[in-house]
C-alpha cells in the first residue's frame, strides 16, 4: 500500500486509482438491517408511477390540502445584489402541496451538473458504469447524516472516523447504538496505514463483532480541526476501503469555503461507486432554509429516499424553489464567483481572529488556520 507523503508517490497512487478497473461494492452487505428491509410506502409508489408516466394525477389518498383557502398567495425575496425573486400563485400552489421525496427535478438537474463540473466523479463520467449515479435533495447535512446512518448502521456496529469529529455526528452514531472507531489522522487526513492495521486485525482484536463497513469523514475544512485532506491521502484511504469493501460517507458541508484553490474530494476519485457525499446550502445560502443534497450510488440513495419517505417526506418546497430560482438566475459561473467571494470573506475573518488570539491569548491558545 502506497501511503508516502512524497508528492511524486502521491501522483502515482492517484493515477493508479483513477486508471484501475471498477470494483463494485456489495451494497446489500453494506446496508444495515433497516436499509435492507425498508420498503417504499404505497403513496410513494403511486408518485413514482406518476413520475415515470409523466402525468399529473388527482390523488385522493394522501391528504393533499386544497390551496384555495390557504393564506399565502405570493412572496418576494430581495437579494443583496438588488435582484428580486418573485413567487406567484402558481408557485404558492406547488409550495403548499406535498412534493416528491427526491426534490424538485430542476434543482436536482442543476446540482447534478454542478457535481459533474466540480468533482467529475468517475462513476458519473463512465457511460457503462455498473452502478448508476443519483442525487437527491435533503433537509441539510445533519438530517442527511441521520438518514444515511439509519439505513447503514445496526446497533453494535462500528464506524470508522477521524480523530476529531463534529459533536453532533458522534451523538447520531450513539443514537443508533453504533460504536465510533477512530483512525489516526494528521493535517493531511486519515492515515491509511493505521486504517489498514485496524481492518486487517479486526477478526483477531474483535472476534465477536463485524468488521466496520462504513467510514465517515469531513475531508474539506474539517470541523473542528479545519484541515483539508491531501489527494494522495484520499487515494490511499480509498484503496484500503476498496480492499475491505467499506462504504465512504463524505461530509462536504465546508467544501466551498476552502481558502484558495479547492482540493480534491473522495467523490472525484470514486471509480467504484463507494462514496456517498453529503453537501449543504447552510454555509452558502443560509442555515435556516434546511436544504442540501446527497449523491452517490443509486442503490444506497434509493434506500435513503425510502427512509426519508417514512420520516420528513421531503425537504421544504419553499426552500427548494427559492434556492433553485437563485441558482438558475446565477448560473454555474456566477455561483463560482459567489462562493469564492464567500470563502474570501471567511478567510479575512479567520485572519482577524488569529491576530486577536496572538495579541490577547499568547501562550494560551493553539493557532490553526486550515481550509
Amino acid at each position: 500500500m502506497e501511503t508516502s507523503h512524497n508528492p511524486r508517490n502521491g501522483y502515482t497512487i492517484v493515477s493508479q486509482l483513477l486508471s484501475s478497473p471498477v470494483s463494485r461494492p456489495d451494497y446489500q452487505g453494506a446496508l444495515g438491517r433497516v436499509g435492507r428491509r425498508i420498503e417504499d410506502n404505497r403513496l410513494r409508489a403511486v408518485v413514482i408511477k406518476e413520475m415515470a408516466l409523466g402525468i399529473k394525477m388527482i390523488r385522493l389518498s394522501n391528504g393533499m390540502p386544497c390551496p384555495d383557502p390557504l393564506p399565502i398567495t405570493g412572496a418576494q425575496f430581495s437579494l443583496r445584489d438588488g435582484t428580486v425573486v418573485t413567487m406567484d400563485q402558481n408557485d404558492m400552489d406547488a409550495i403548499t402541496s406535498y412534493n416528491y421525496c427526491e426534490g424538485i427535478q430542476e434543482l436536482r438537474n442543476w446540482l447534478t451538473e454542478l457535481t459533474r463540473l466540480e468533482h467529475k466523479p468517475p462513476q458519473l463520467e463512465m457511460a457503462d458504469h455498473p452502478e448508476p449515479f443519483d442525487l437527491t435533495i435533503t433537509n441539510g447535512s445533519t438530517d442527511a447524516t441521520r438518514g444515511i446512518f439509519h439505513i447503514m448502521l445496526d446497533e453494535g456496529d462500528s464506524i470508522l472516523l477521524e480523530n476529531d469529529v463534529y459533536s453532533t455526528t458522534i451523538g447520531q452514531i450513539k443514537l443508533f447504538g453504533a460504536n465510533p472507531v477512530t483512525v489516526d489522522s494528521d493535517e493531511q487526513g486519515m492515515l491509511a496505514d493505521h486504517l489498514e492495521s485496524i481492518l486487517s486485525s479486526w477478526p483477531q482484536t474483535h472476534p465477536k463483532t463485524k468488521r466496520p463497513r462504513v467510514l465517515f469523514a469531513i475531508t474539506s475544512c474539517n470541523n473542528p480541526t479545519s484541515y483539508t485532506w491531501h489527494e494522495e491521502r484520499l487515494a490511499a484511504v480509498y484503496l484500503v476501503c476498496r480492499k475491505y469493501d467499506v462504504i465512504i460517507l463524505e461530509d462536504g458541508a465546508y467544501y466551498f469555503l476552502q481558502f484558495g484553490e479547492r482540493k480534491r474530494s473522495f467523490q472525484s476519485l470514486d471509480v467504484d461507486g463507494r462514496v456517498v457525499r453529503m453537501d449543504t446550502f447552510s454555509k452558502l445560502i443560509g442555515a435556516g432554509y434546511r436544504l442540501g443534497w446527497i449523491s452517490g450510488p443509486a442503490t444506497i440513495i434509493s434506500r435513503y429516499l425510502r427512509s426519508m419517505a417514512q420520516n420528513t417526506i421531503h425537504p421544504s418546497v419553499l426552500s427548494q424553489l427559492l434556492v433553485y430560482r437563485i441558482l438558475h438566475q446565477w448560473g454555474h459561473e456566477r455561483f463560482q464567483v459567489e462562493v469564492k467571494h464567500l470563502a474570501a470573506e471567511y478567510k479575512k475573518r479567520a485572519q482577524l481572529m488569529v491576530k486577536a488570539l496572538e495579541k490577547y491569548c499568547t501562550g494560551k491558545s493553539k493557532k490553526t488556520i486550515g481550509c
